[in-house]
């Protein structure tokens, strides 16, 4: 809430985005968005009750910033991902 409140006093913030986490979320609250990065790691499960890891392939978010404010944003995914060894993959 007092993050919010300090957001709320700079009319030109349009969004705020955070890693170190290992889910992405994604959220638009009093016009500005609200964006986490997945991890470049394990994923952890959304919503489980005990600690779990997902079985979505690690990832990251990409930003494409216009000057009207308009913020695009994606989550790309490692496309091979061995969650025995831990390395993430590349193709080709």
């Amino acid at each position: 809430a007092e993050l919010r409140a300090r957001i709320a006093t700079h009319a030109n913030v349009r969004g705020v985005i955070w890693g170190h986490v290992h889910q992405a979320f994604r959220l638009q609250r009093d016009g500005i968005e609200w964006m986490s990065t997945p991890s470049t790691c394990v994923q952890f499960k959304p919503g489980a009750e005990a600690f779990c890891l997902d079985a979505i392939s690690p990832g990251y978010r990409s930003l494409r910033l216009h000057r009207d404010g308009q913020i695009e944003s994606e989550v790309h995914r490692a496309t091979v991902f061995d969650f025995d060894g831990g390395d993430p993959v590349e193709d080709g």
